[in-house]
């Protein structure tokens, strides 16, 4: 990530491909014509962020592992207008989208503004791109501005259109009040932002969204310092790849189902790294990396050094099928495991969160973990090593795609039966990897698919999944809001009116 303070882009061209500008200046006219219909001037600026699409490494960046997404064409955009200074200083948003009601908020001396969390309402997600942007800078007089909000990102989707908007939210605070900050620092800003909304995030969806390059992904390094390294396509460009999404239509929204799923995944692992850092009589472990480092040095000294990520990881997912049994754990079998009381393991593992479960599934959370996180290194590498002169590497990049699926589905639980039945139909159609993408439990699937087999792909799936369950969508145009080709796009961005 740049230290170079965020900038103006010249143009749409300088955000989109070629091919999408003349759409895209039809869009932006339209909101800027919109903004001046509902506030009664023009916007100053635009503030744009794209979601983001998740290759492979689900559900590890909170245990501190990298993982591998890039920026995908779908994206939030904000018209601004800026405010006279006034007191007390108010924020308008609306939304191109009637669904979403116009919502004002006041500035708080003291807290900002207020963010009820246990309230899924869509104003939160701006509210915290706008707290968690202003809380470190809080030695400035605020201005008010309004905001009108396009997206066209898929909600409960998988793609990230929450941290788009809170990321979008942060930018567009950012441009109004005056202040400087480079990629790195909006990016800690959505995160700690996002925080707010009540979901314990990793940070892989905001470095995404304001991170990303052109025909680019990015692998997203979290430790020892958070870090996103540009990864070209090139060793395959000869087999022309292209990502598909296909949505299931099932919404998945974390922040809902927080509770159940994620943020009860979150504890998972923390509670697997706890039992086997006492196992292992190691200290100051908080994840599974954590666990993970430690256990190498503790056992390897300086030869660990020597160990590539992969060696390192064969061995720690050995080492977890001796001290982790299967099935569940009770709070009490947790508290025994580590020599304490349950009062203790609420307060060290789960007080921050808001969980609802009566057992916890340990050895098979740390399993995918280790094993994902292997695959993300293995994607990497192929990358980065390869050539592709033997025409086997995106057969290679689509199978770790393939486990990566069926380790979210039989050893993390986060698919759906949806998900399971959208990733068959996609292979069958031709593609080489499919998998789930984003939190799970619905949402969308990714698929590495050859270009040449594009147009054969996209009429099996359609034919398949969507128009076998929605025959009304057929011919309606409502398709491609479900099932589109990306191309690795860029991230955030300012844009004159």
């Amino acid at each position: 990530m740049t230290a170079e303070p965020l900038v103006f882009s010249g143009s749409l061209a300088d955000v989109y491909f070629d091919d999408e500008v003349p759409a895209q200046r039809e869009r932006y006219q339209a909101l800027k014509e919109s903004f001046h219909k509902r506030f009664g001037v023009w916007p100053d600026f635009y503030a744009r962020c794209p979601g983001r699409v998740n290759i492979i490494g689900e559900h590890i960046d909170y245990s501190g592992y990298s993982v591998f997404p890039m920026a995908v064409s779908r994206d939030v955009v904000i018209a601004v207008a800026s405010l006279e200074s006034s007191m007390p200083v108010q924020v308008t948003v609306a939304n191109q989208d009637p669904r979403y009601t116009e919502t004002s908020f006041q500035h708080q001396s003291d807290s900002i503004v207020h963010i009820d969390s246990s309230v899924h309402d869509w104003i939160n997600y701006f509210k915290c791109g706008y707290k968690g942007l202003l809380e470190s800078h809080g030695n400035i007089q605020p201005r008010g501005f309004r905001a009108l909000v396009d997206g066209n990102i898929p909600t409960g989707a998988g793609l990230s259109s929450s941290s788009a908007f809170v990321c979008c939210s942060a930018l567009a605070t950012m441009q109004v009040n005056g202040i400087k900050l480079s990629k790195l620092e909006l990016t800690q800003r959505a995160i700690e932002g996002e925080q707010h909304a009540g979901v314990k995030i990793g940070g892989m969806d905001q470095t995404a969204c304001v991170n990303g390059v052109k025909e680019q992904a990015l692998l997203i390094d979290f430790v020892p310092v958070l870090r996103a390294t540009p990864v070209s396509f090139q060793p395959v460009a000869s087999s022309a790849p292209v990502f598909v999404i296909a949505n299931t239509r099932v919404v998945a929204d974390k922040h809902v189902t927080a509770p159940t799923n994620y943020n009860l995944r979150v504890v998972e692992t923390r509670m697997a790294a706890a039992i086997l850092a006492k196992h292992a009589n190691l200290h100051n472990v908080a994840t599974l990396r954590d666990f993970h480092k430690s256990f190498i040095l503790d056992q390897y000294g300086d030869q660990s050094q020597g160990l590539s990520d992969d060696r390192q990881l064969q061995i720690v997912l050995a080492y977890i099928d001796t001290k982790l049994k299967p099935g569940y754990y009770s709070l009490e079998d947790v508290a025994a495991e580590l020599q304490t009381s349950v009062a203790q393991v609420r307060s060290r593992l789960v007080a921050d969160v808001t969980i609802r479960a009566s057992g916890f599934q340990l050895h098979s959370r740390a399993k995918h973990v280790f094993s994902e996180a292997r695959r993300v290194y293995q994607f990497r590498d192929l990358l980065i090593s390869s050539d592709d002169s033997s025409g086997d590497l995106l057969k290679e990049l689509g199978e770790l795609m393939n486990q990566s699926q069926a380790s979210c589905s039989d050893l993390f639980h986060c698919s759906c039966p949806e998900i399971d039945e959208l990733v068959e139909i996609c292979r069958r159609s031709g593609a080489l990897g499919s998998r789930l993408t984003g939190a799970g439990w619905g949402g969308c699937v990714v698929s590495l698919v050859q270009r040449s087999d594009l147009d054969r792909f996209l009429d099996h799936v359609q034919e398949e999944y969507f128009f076998r369950r929605w025959p009304e969508m057929r011919g309606d145009g409502s398709i491609s809001n479900y099932l589109f080709a990306t191309r690795a796009c860029s991230g955030a961005a300012l844009l004159p009116a």
